[in-house]
Order: structure tokens, then C-alpha cells, then sequence
């Protein structure tokens, strides 16, 4: 009995605390209400780090709660920032077969990935999509066309490979961006950069709005995408009034002291980081 009461009191010890934290109203706030404030036909960007499994999990924890509070199974899609919106036959006939149980999670994400399985991770919400029957599309773009870009510039794309809400992204934006990319990229190559994400912003949010037809629609991105309400919000914002709504996951135990701080109270200059953090907690237990 004693061994079992240690084993139990060591794994919650174990168990981060995760709840929503929203900027509006500077207060942790209840799933239900988060839910709650969420239109039909809502555009739900959710925020992340690649490949990073907590991360992951969370997306897939976030997805599954809110299509069972809301009963919306089969009514929902889920956009992934690393599927291309060219491959779209082929992610669903995928797609099917992983969800008829034809090919295991292992397999799909092989099939996806031209048989490399460093996204594994991600099976924590690719299976919540087929358990409850989501829809899954792809929204970027290849990159080929982005090594262009940054080669030659967009004049050197055909037409067709360049959607119609092409823009530049804001000046608050590339300020960021410059920052986080100056040890990685030379000076005199920054705006080619730039203008290789922001055209990465514009096909998403584009494609996005071709898939966009569900009680809910998530869209999973890179954190730098959506931050600070730049990059594919701004874009998608644009579009036919829908309910945009951002989620940065957050887990305080990747980050400095400062940093935990700073988190949760808006920028100076930006603003908000989101409209909610989804937190993960574990300096209580």
C-alpha cells in the first residue's frame, strides 16, 4: 500500500498545471469560457514550437476539447503549416487510409514526408483529427518557390504561384523579424528573407480561406507566424469579417525568469503576444 501511495505521489508530482490565460480580461480565465467566446465559423490560429512534444499534445488537447464541449464532430478542419495546399489529393487519399486504419500513424506521417518520420510528434493531434472526423489541408507553399524569392525576388515566379492578397508584411514585423533572424542570415539578405515569409503569410492565409468552411477552423503555425497578431493574422483578418482568434502554447519551464514575466503582459510596442496563452505549469507540483 505504501509503495503504491509513493508511486501515486511521485507521478502527480510530475503533472504540470495547464489552463488558459486571457489578455482581454489579464486573468486566467475556464476552457468553457475560452469556448464560449468563440464565434461559428471561427479561425483558430494556434501558435507553436516545431516539433516539440508538449507542444503537440497541447494542440491535440486543445482541438479534442473544444469539438466534444461543442459537439461538432465531422464539422471542423485543421490547416498544418507543413503541408503544401498543391498536395491536396494526396493528403486526403493519405488521410483516408489512416483514418480507415489501412496505414498506422507511423505510416501517414511517412507518406507525408517522403518517408521521413521527424514529425512524429504531431500524431498527437493528427490522431484527434481522424478520432473525431476533422478535415486536414495543406496551405504552404513549396520550397523551391521560396528559395526563389529569396534568389531572384517574386518577379521571378510565374503568375500562378503568387496568390492575391501578396503583401509585404508590416514594419513591426520585420523589426522582429531582423532581430530574430540577424545570427542566421546576412544583413544584405534580410529583405529577401522577409519577403520569402511574408509570402509564406499570404499563401497560407490564402489556402486557408479555400478550406475555411467548418463550425471550427485551425490553423497550426509557427509561433513567428502569428505573434503579435502580424504575419497570416493580419492576413487572415482581412477576409470576409470571420472570428480570428489566436492561442500561443506556453510552457514556463523552457523559459527564463524574465521571460515568465513578460509573458503575460502586453508589449510596449507590439501589443499582446495573442488574444490567449494556453499554459503549461509545472513550478507548483
Amino acid at each position: 500500500m505504501k509503495l503504491i501511495l509513493i508511486a501515486f505521489l511521485f507521478s502527480t508530482s510530475l503533472c504540470a498545471r495547464e489552463y488558459y490565460y486571457s489578455f482581454a480580461k489579464k486573468s486566467e480565465i475556464q476552457f468553457s469560457e475560452f469556448s464560449d467566446s468563440l464565434l461559428p465559423g471561427a479561425q483558430v490560429v494556434l501558435g507553436e514550437y516545431h516539433n516539440t512534444a508538449p507542444f503537440q499534445r497541447i494542440e491535440g488537447k486543445i482541438i479534442s476539447d473544444l469539438v466534444t464541449y461543442r459537439q461538432i464532430e465531422s464539422d471542423f478542419m485543421v490547416a498544418w503549416e507543413f503541408l503544401n495546399y498543391r498536395d491536396t489529393v494526396d493528403i486526403m487519399i493519405h488521410f483516408d487510409d489512416y483514418k480507415s486504419d489501412h496505414i498506422s500513424g507511423d505510416e501517414f506521417i511517412a507518406r507525408l514526408f517522403n518517408g521521413q518520420s521527424t514529425n512524429l510528434p504531431y500524431l498527437d493531434f493528427l490522431s484527434v483529427v481522424k478520432k473525431y472526423a476533422g478535415k486536414l489541408y495543406g496551405v504552404n507553399a513549396l520550397r523551391s518557390i521560396k528559395r526563389t524569392i529569396i534568389e531572384r525576388g517574386l518577379g521571378a515566379l510565374d503568375a500562378k504561384d503568387i496568390p492575391p492578397n501578396m503583401q509585404l508584411g508590416n514594419e513591426n514585423y520585420f523589426a522582429r523579424f531582423k532581430v530574430s533572424m540577424q545570427d542566421h542570415v546576412p544583413p544584405e539578405q534580410i529583405d529577401a528573407f522577409f519577403l520569402a515569409q511574408s509570402y509564406t503569410d499570404s499563401v497560407m492565409a490564402y489556402w486557408f480561406q479555400q478550406w475555411h468552411h467548418y463550425s471550427l477552423n485551425f490553423l497550426i503555425v509557427g509561433a513567428f507566424h502569428s505573434d503579435y497578431q502580424d504575419g497570416v493574422v493580419e492576413q487572415l483578418k482581412k477576409y470576409r469579417g470571420a472570428q480570428t482568434v489566436t492561442v500561443r502554447i506556453v510552457d514556463l519551464a523552457k523559459l527564463s525568469e524574465r521571460a515568465k514575466n513578460e509573458i503575460f503582459v502586453a508589449h510596449e510596442k507590439y501589443g499582446a503576444v495573442a488574444d490567449y496563452l494556453y499554459v503549461i505549469d509545472d513550478e507548483e507540483n
